[in-house]
């Protein structure tokens, strides 16, 4: 099973060495995420901290990560992510993935999603 975790892996991440990627099994969970019985990437968790490696062609399928989220909604009751602060075009995806950034040091902008995302929206009346 993990051996063909990390060879979705490294569909998601092209170059990176299968011994890297065996390390970080060793600290983090690696779950596959499909779409319509496609591959849309791979997340990673170690505790309530959420990283997602998306395969090259992976559009945002809203209700499907809303339903790989789920679990781990129900285990943590909220998810954290951090990012370099350089990569601004990620931390904007991590905004549209539902996280809002918390705090920030030297090296990372730290994000939290308090709320599992892209439910059902009610209209203030």
């Amino acid at each position: 099973m993990l051996g063909a975790v990390l060879r979705e892996m490294q569909a998601c991440a092209p170059g990176t060495s299968r011994d890297d990627l065996m390390a970080l099994s060793t600290e983090w969970i690696l779950t596959p995420y499909r779409v319509r019985g496609l591959l849309g990437g791979v997340g990673l968790t170690r505790g309530s901290e959420f990283h997602f490696l998306a395969t090259p062609d992976f559009r945002l399928d809203r209700q499907a990560l809303r339903q790989g989220l789920q679990p781990l909604f129900e285990r943590f009751g909220f998810l954290t992510t951090r990012l370099l602060r350089s990569d601004t075009a990620n931390q904007r995806f991590n905004r549209l993935f539902g996280f809002k950034p918390t705090w920030a040091d030297a090296t990372f902008q730290y994000f939290m999603m308090t709320e599992l995302p892209f439910g059902e929206r009610t209209l203030c009346q």
